[in-house]
Protein backbone atom coordinates (compact mmCIF):
# COMPACT_ATOMS: atom_id res chain seq x y z
CA UNK A 1 0.00 0.00 0.00
CA UNK A 2 1.37 3.40 -1.00
CA UNK A 3 1.58 6.21 1.48
CA UNK A 4 0.18 9.63 0.76
CA UNK A 5 3.72 10.99 0.94
CA UNK A 6 4.75 8.66 -1.93
CA UNK A 7 2.07 10.18 -4.16
CA UNK A 8 3.04 13.70 -3.13
CA UNK A 9 6.67 12.96 -3.94
CA UNK A 10 5.77 11.49 -7.33
CA UNK A 11 3.50 14.45 -8.15
CA UNK A 12 6.28 16.87 -7.29
CA UNK A 13 8.81 15.00 -9.43
CA UNK A 14 6.43 14.95 -12.41
CA UNK A 15 5.65 18.64 -11.94
CA UNK A 16 9.35 19.53 -11.80
CA UNK A 17 10.21 17.52 -14.90
CA UNK A 18 7.37 18.98 -16.96
CA UNK A 19 8.04 22.56 -15.82
CA UNK A 20 11.76 22.21 -16.55
CA UNK A 21 11.02 20.86 -20.04
CA UNK A 22 8.47 23.58 -20.77
CA UNK A 23 10.74 26.42 -19.65
CA UNK A 24 13.77 24.98 -21.43
CA UNK A 25 11.88 24.55 -24.69
CA UNK A 26 10.16 27.94 -24.48
CA UNK A 27 13.58 29.55 -24.15
CA UNK A 28 15.01 27.34 -26.89
CA UNK A 29 17.74 26.04 -24.63
CA UNK A 30 19.52 22.72 -25.01
CA UNK A 31 20.31 20.42 -22.10
CA UNK A 32 23.91 21.56 -22.44
CA UNK A 33 22.99 25.24 -22.22
CA UNK A 34 20.88 24.75 -19.10
CA UNK A 35 23.55 22.56 -17.53
CA UNK A 36 26.29 25.08 -18.25
CA UNK A 37 24.28 27.91 -16.70
CA UNK A 38 23.37 25.77 -13.67
CA UNK A 39 26.81 24.24 -13.12
CA UNK A 40 25.52 20.72 -13.75
CA UNK A 41 26.27 17.97 -16.25
CA UNK A 42 23.92 17.98 -19.25
CA UNK A 43 23.02 14.32 -18.68
CA UNK A 44 21.89 15.11 -15.14
CA UNK A 45 19.59 17.83 -16.46
CA UNK A 46 18.24 15.36 -19.02
CA UNK A 47 17.56 12.78 -16.29
CA UNK A 48 15.79 15.38 -14.13
CA UNK A 49 13.59 16.35 -17.06
CA UNK A 50 12.83 12.67 -17.68
CA UNK A 51 11.90 12.20 -14.00
CA UNK A 52 14.61 9.58 -13.57
CA UNK A 53 16.46 11.05 -10.59
CA UNK A 54 15.77 12.55 -7.20
CA UNK A 55 16.76 16.19 -6.98
CA UNK A 56 18.45 17.84 -4.03
CA UNK A 57 17.57 21.32 -2.85
CA UNK A 58 20.97 22.49 -4.11
CA UNK A 59 20.21 21.15 -7.58
CA UNK A 60 16.81 22.86 -7.55
CA UNK A 61 18.50 26.12 -6.64
CA UNK A 62 21.11 25.68 -9.37
CA UNK A 63 18.47 24.96 -12.00
CA UNK A 64 16.45 28.00 -10.98
CA UNK A 65 19.54 30.20 -11.03
CA UNK A 66 20.55 28.82 -14.42
CA UNK A 67 17.10 29.59 -15.82
CA UNK A 68 16.90 32.98 -14.05
CA UNK A 69 13.69 32.04 -12.24
CA UNK A 70 12.58 31.39 -8.67
CA UNK A 71 12.60 27.81 -7.40
CA UNK A 72 8.86 28.15 -6.83
CA UNK A 73 8.30 28.50 -10.56
CA UNK A 74 9.88 25.09 -11.13
CA UNK A 75 7.62 23.29 -8.68
CA UNK A 76 4.45 25.30 -8.31
CA UNK A 77 1.09 24.14 -9.61
CA UNK A 78 0.21 27.74 -10.41
CA UNK A 79 3.30 27.97 -12.63
CA UNK A 80 1.94 25.28 -14.91
CA UNK A 81 0.35 26.80 -17.95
Amino acid sequence: MKKKSDKTFQDLRVRLSSRLARIRLERRLTFEMVADRAGLHWRHVQKIEAGEVNVTLMTLARLATGLSIDVEELVSRAGAR
